[in-house]
């Protein structure tokens, strides 16, 4: 039931870029290991991103979703992401339709490569700990100053990034936590839908 004080930030996927520029970061993970949903994507392998390196016309693939999407994109290109995953020694491939994999075919490479990405900034990486609500200041206006875990700890943070995923795999901890802690400092949450699902038949 303790507290602790974060000097910087209290994150949720990724901290280690935080780390890396000189801010003392603890990860919170809702599961007993890290990257879950990371390991499953792509059927195991995990498609990192998109060998397009037009922003313009990688963007357009979003449809309507692209505009909201360009200022990251233009700070961080695909360009960007390759550099960063090859320069730790992660080399990749490109398949059908400018899709990037893992050489090695795997997950788990994406996974290494961010694990050890945020241990040499010095992450503390707090697993088996499910945040049950966020601490709220409310004056001036509502500010998130720390997070509460579901044994009763409180822990307090200068900046906090909330990285909670969606609804789409409540088995990997994707389970909408996020939109209910943000509604209540006065988002509006758009209902969540589905892209991407399988369909079973009974047809060969």
């Amino acid at each position: 039931m303790g507290c602790h004080r974060y000097r910087r930030r209290v994150c949720g996927d990724d901290g280690g870029r935080a780390a890396e520029c000189g801010a003392r970061v603890a990860l919170i993970e809702k599961n007993n290991t890290l990257g879950k949903k990371l390991l499953l994507t792509g059927g195991g392998r995990c498609n990192l991103t998109n060998a397009e390196y037009d922003t313009k016309k990688f963007l357009e693939k979003f449809k309507k979703d692209g505009k909201f999407l360009f200022s990251a994109f233009s700070q961080w290109t695909v360009q960007n992401t390759l550099n960063f995953f090859n320069a730790r020694g992660m080399a990749t491939k490109v398949e059908n339709e400018k899709r990037v994999f893992p050489a090695s075919d795997s997950a788990r490479s994406i996974w290494d490569v961010l694990v050890k990405y945020m241990r040499e900034g010095g992450v503390t990486v707090i697993s088996g700990s499910p945040v049950s609500d966020l601490i709220i200041s409310r004056s001036p206006a509502p500010t998130i100053t720390g997070v509460i875990l579901r044994d009763g700890e409180r822990i307090r943070a200068q900046s906090i990034i909330l990285a909670a995923g969606g609804s789409s795999r409540p088995e990997t901890g994707s389970a909408g936590d996020g939109f209910s802690w943000l509604k209540k400092i006065g988002h509006k949450i758009t209902v969540p839908a589905p892209s991407l699902v399988p369909i079973a038949v009974k047809d060969s």
